[in-house]
């Protein structure tokens, strides 16, 4: 897939519906990091070394000093590298909600701030420009219309999760057991994804362009929708729901006198003996969860799952999406978020702290050894619906 709803990463829910409530101090003799004695802190971030705690089973009475062999600054991150504290880009997190650190070090709104109706902002070059674009104005086969509309959206149990990597990380060799480093956390942000569809307010839309059954490709977009306020008739989740598109759905960079490509495209579809199957590179989700908006890139997608055909595309009951997440992607996420949430939970670096209490990255993107992201899956599926128009972001 290419890229999608700027989408999220979903771990971080879990801190802003639940709050920090693994912070205080604790002890263990499993060899598992945990909260240090002193200081309250985690003892093991995210692409971090584990310190001693994590060797010989004990907790550590100070804080692990870390590659940096100290503790670095509010305004600083370590270097696992290099060992040396490194200043984050614009000395942390922006201030102002939706403001991003632009290559100069300093933070930037994009575009100054909202674009007029019929334009949206192009950061191809910050602080960005609001550019006019040619709006789709049909939808579906032939302008029909119909779309399929996501109406489950959860985390996979880690029996039914893909076999994504063998027992050091690596992609595509597989083991026989299931991969998804999120599956510990289901029971914590999983009703999340699911109240925000049956909420509507996330609308994820699947466009077909055409449609084949006979084992040939075909190619379905996926788009970032709103329900239409319009339509009094169904829910979010009813069989005929309707829904206008966000023009985030759109790679408003590469528009021309025909319209916009989708950022999300599934070229390769095939359906064999009734069940889907789709593959592409990317997949960009965006989430908004607690009022806190996540953008999340998910890597080497896979989507399968049982179909309900007729002349057109009717359901898919049982489908999977599988792929994984990077630790540096999770890490920017949680530095993009405003400095107002972080600060509820104890800053940026405390978060990125927690973050191993939750997911466990088991993906060596490299192949290498050396696990620098998470495996993920979700359940999904879909009903028929409608779409009317474009809407707003």
């Amino acid at each position: 897939m290419k890229r999608f709803l700027n989408p999220a990463l979903v771990a971080i829910a879990a801190f802003a519906t639940f709050g920090l409530a693994a912070c205080g101090s604790s002890t263990t003799s499993s060899g598992t990091p945990v909260d240090d004695t002193t200081t309250g802190t985690d003892d093991a971030a995210i692409g971090d070394t584990p310190g001693t705690d994590a060797t010989t089973g004990t907790d550590v009475t100070t804080a692990d000093a870390g590659p940096c062999g100290k503790a670095c600054a509010a305004t600083e991150k370590c270097n696992a590298t290099t060992g040396k504290c490194e200043a984050l880009p614009c000395g942390g997190p922006c201030a102002t909600a939706g403001d991003k650190c632009g290559a100069d070090n300093k933070c930037y709104t994009p575009c100054g701030g909202p674009c007029k109706t019929g334009e949206t902002c192009d950061e191809t070059t910050a602080p960005g420009t609001c550019k006019a674009y040619t709006a789709p104005t049909s939808w579906g086969i032939g302008g029909d219309g119909k779309i399929q509309h996501v109406v489950k959206l959860a985390i996979s149990s880690k029996a039914t999760s893909c076999d994504l990597v063998d027992g050091t990380g690596k992609l595509g060799a597989g083991d026989g057991t299931g991969d998804n480093a999120l599956a510990g956390a289901s029971s914590l942000i999983g009703s999340n994804l699911q109240d925000a569809v049956t909420k509507g307010t996330v609308a994820l839309l699947f466009e077909p362009k055409t449609y084949k059954t006979d084992g040939t490709t075909f190619t379905f977009n996926v788009l970032i929708g709103n329900v239409d306020a319009t339509d009094t008739a169904h829910k979010p989740i009813d069989v005929g729901a309707k829904f206008t598109v966000k023009p985030v759905s759109y790679d408003l960079t590469k528009c021309d006198a025909t319209g916009c490509p989708s950022l999300v495209t599934f070229n390769s579809a095939t359906i064999k003996a009734g069940v889907l199957d789709a593959k592409s590179d990317k997949f960009f989700l965006n989430l908004n969860i607690s009022s806190i908006a996540l953008a999340l890139t998910i890597y080497a997608v896979d989507f399968t799952g049982p179909t309900t055909d007729g002349t057109s595309w009717v359901a898919t009951t049982g489908g999977r999406l599988c792929g994984y997440i990077t630790v540096d992607d999770l890490n920017k996420t949680i530095d993009a978020l405003p400095a107002s949430t972080l600060a509820q939970f104890g800053g940026a670096a405390a978060v990125k702290k927690l973050l191993p209490t939750l997911i466990k990255p088991d993906v060596s993107t490299a192949g290498d050894g050396v696990k620098d992201a998470m495996s993920l899956s979700l359940d999904i599926d879909t009903l028929g619906g409608f779409v009317t128009g474009m809407g707003a972001n």
